[in-house]
């Protein structure tokens, strides 16, 4: 048995199922936030950063949010970026026109061109993965450290959940 087939044998021993099924459900969640969240890093990290400006505005999908047009300069060639949804402005005020913004132009090209909407950390959507999943890991956790009998020996009551 290699040291996987060990490890895997030591863990249905020691935790419960619950505890065991709550780290899957958290690695669930934390492996494509995770990816998503590294995805954004390279991308912010390996794009090139230039002005643009607010020229418009477009409704958003059924919501009553805008998302707004920016005009940047690359290449010597006009090119218009939108916000790729991430950033909603619904029942405030949308960035006026003619504000500049920054563009993050990728290295592929003005085909993939990004917004640099502040806070852009804030509202990726790897959120949605990674609250969720570290709220099951802390679950497991707990349990772990408070749920668990510390003198429990394999093929006792406590661990096999026998009376």
């Amino acid at each position: 048995m290699g040291w996987f087939g060990r490890c895997r044998c030591y863990l249905s021993r020691r935790l419960s199922r619950p505890v065991r099924a709550a780290l899957v459900v958290a690695g669930l969640f934390l492996g494509p936030g995770a990816l998503i969240l590294g995805e954004e890093a390279v991308y912010w990290a390996t794009s090139t950063r230039v002005e643009g400006t607010v020229v418009g505005h477009e409704p958003y999908g059924k919501s009553k949010g805008y998302r707004p047009v920016v005009e940047y300069q690359w290449g010597g060639q006009t090119y218009r970026c939108r916000s790729g949804g991430q950033t909603v402005w619904a029942g405030s005020e949308p960035i006026p026109v003619g504000t500049t913004i920054a563009v993050f132009v990728s290295r592929d090209g003005p085909s993939s061109s990004r917004l640099g909407i502040p806070f852009q950390w804030l509202f990726l959507p790897c959120w949605a993965c990674l609250f969720p999943g570290s709220l099951f890991l802390l679950g497991a956790v707990v349990a772990i450290v408070w749920g668990q009998p510390e003198d429990t020996e394999p093929g006792s009551a406590l661990s096999t959940g026998d009376s």
